[in-house]
C-alpha cells in the first residue's frame, strides 16, 4: 500500500478500493478482470489482448471477445447499474484462450466495448480474411465441411449424453477449429462484423445453434441483423490496423 492512502475492500469484493483521487498508474493492471488494481480510474488498460496477424495487415482477436473476469463457468463482469436504463457497457473486450465468450450484445455495444480496448469491430473482408485464409477456403480447418471439429449444431458439446448438446464453449475449447491460430470462427457464437446492409448488420460464422454447413462458412454474408438484436448465440471479436 502506498504510504498515507488507505484501501479497503470493494463492496462486491472485487479488488479495493481507494480514498485517493485517480492518478498516475502505480503497478500493474494487466490481468482484464474488470478491476481498477492500480486506482489509477481506468480498469485492465495495461491487458495485452491475442492477437493473430492478418496478411493484408493489422490482426483479429485470437479469441472471440470476453467480457473482464470472464472464466470457463461466469461469462465476466456487467457493472452497469440494474436500474431499468438502457446504458452501453463500460467494459473493455478482452481477447483471452479458456473463459465463456461475450454474448447476448447489442452491435453499439460490441463496437463500444472494442473501442473501449483501444480497437474496433472487425469488417467483414477481415473477418473473412481470418476464417478463409489466403485462399479463401470454405471453413478454418479446410474446404470440406466437418461437423466434429467446430462448435455448429452438429457437435455435442458434453459427447456421449443423449440427446441434442447443443451450447457455447470456453473460447478456444475447440481445440482444431481455428485457423492460423485463430480460434471459433465458425461456430460457437455468431459474430457481429463491422458491415451494414441499409438498417441491417451482418452477423458471421454462424453458431452453436447452426444446423446448415452453409451457414457456417467463412463467406456467409446473408445472416443480416437489426442493430439492437441480442441472443446467447452471438457474440463478436475485435481488429487492429
Amino acid at each position: 500500500m502506498l504510504a498515507g492512502l488507505l484501501a479497503a475492500c470493494a463492496p462486491d469484493g472485487r479488488g479495493t478500493v481507494c480514498d485517493a483521487e485517480p492518478g498516475p498508474p502505480q503497478g500493474a493492471d494487466d490481468q482484464c478482470d474488470g478491476v481498477d488494481d492500480d486506482c489509477d480510474g481506468v480498469a485492465d488498460e495495461a491487458y495485452e489482448d491475442v492477437w493473430v496477424a492478418l496478411a493484408s495487415g493489422g490482426a483479429i482477436y485470437a479469441f472471440e471477445a470476453s467480457r473482464p473476469g470472464a472464466s470457463p463457468e461466469a461469462p465476466g463482469v456487467d457493472p452497469r447499474p440494474d436500474d431499468g436504463v438502457d446504458r452501453l457497457f463500460a467494459g473493455r473486450a478482452c481477447s483471452r484462450p479458456g473463459v465463456l465468450p461475450w454474448a447476448d450484445v447489442a452491435f453499439d455495444e460490441a463496437q463500444a466495448a472494442c473501442q473501449a480496448a483501444g480497437h474496433r469491430l472487425c469488417t467483414a473482408a477481415e473477418w473473412a480474411e481470418a476464417c478463409g485464409g489466403p485462399g479463401g477456403e470454405a471453413y478454418p480447418y479446410g474446404p470440406v465441411y466437418d461437423g466434429l471439429v467446430c462448435n455448429g449444431g452438429a457437435f455435442d458439446v458434453t459427447p456421449g449424453v443423449p440427446g441434442v448438446q447443443d451450447g457455447v464453449l470456453p473460447t478456444g475449447e475447440a481445440a482444431v477449429c481455428e485457423r492460423a491460430g485463430a480460434f471459433d470462427l465458425s461456430g460457437n457464437l455468431k459474430e457481429w462484423v463491422d458491415a451494414h446492409e441499409g438498417p441491417l448488420v451482418q452477423v458471421r460464422g454462424g453458431g452453436y445453434g447452426s444446423n446448415l454447413p452453409s451457414a457456417l462458412t467463412c463467406d456467409l454474408a446473408d445472416d443480416l441483423k437489426v442493430p439492437s438484436f441480442r441472443h446467447p448465440g452471438l457474440g463478436f471479436r475485435c481488429c487492429q490496423r
